[in-house]
């Protein structure tokens, strides 16, 4: 799979996922058993400004949607509504990031973008949010891992050369 496949490959899965539990362009989700011996209909394009999957207590648990600047959005949320994962495509790049129970990012994994432009980074925080590992690329061309304290402080470089 090519490096950015995976950012039109994932989101189109999920549409395909959603349109498949809603059945038709006129949003009507029933606790019916599916019945594979009726015909089915085929759409050839579903076209929205965002789509929004509820539970059954109406909190939102998936949004599909766009970003400021227009780029793909996926968000997936507890029974609760507190966010648990994040896919979004931007100028430029694109991440996924993960979220613990409190709703605070915890890891994420993006394409960076500007001076660094192409390159990927993994990043670990910790529960109150502070970074804790950054494993990216050296303006050298160089792989590197930054190690922070606990207060996302005082990193520790390990790798070649330091930026």
């Amino acid at each position: 799979m090519s490096k950015y496949e995976r950012f039109i490959i994932y989101p189109l899965l999920l549409i395909a996922l959603v349109y498949g539990f809603i059945g038709s362009p006129i949003i009507q989700a029933s606790q019916k058993k599916f019945d594979f011996s009726l015909p089915t209909e085929v759409f050839d394009r579903i076209e929205a400004k965002e789509i929004v999957i509820t539970n059954s207590d109406g909190v939102e648990v998936v949004v599909i949607g766009s970003t400021y600047d227009e780029g793909g959005l996926v968000e997936t949320y507890s029974p609760e509504g507190v966010i648990g994962a994040e896919m979004i495509t931007i100028t430029g790049g694109g991440g996924i990031s993960t979220y613990n129970k409190d709703g605070i990012r915890v890891t994420d994994m993006a394409s960076t973008i500007g001076d660094k432009g192409g390159n990927g980074v993994v990043r670990i925080y910790n529960k109150n949010g502070h970074r804790i590992v950054f494993i990216e690329r050296t303006t050298e061309g160089h792989g590197g891992i930054w190690v922070y304290d606990r207060y996302g402080e005082y990193p520790a470089f390990y790798g070649h050369k330091r930026w």
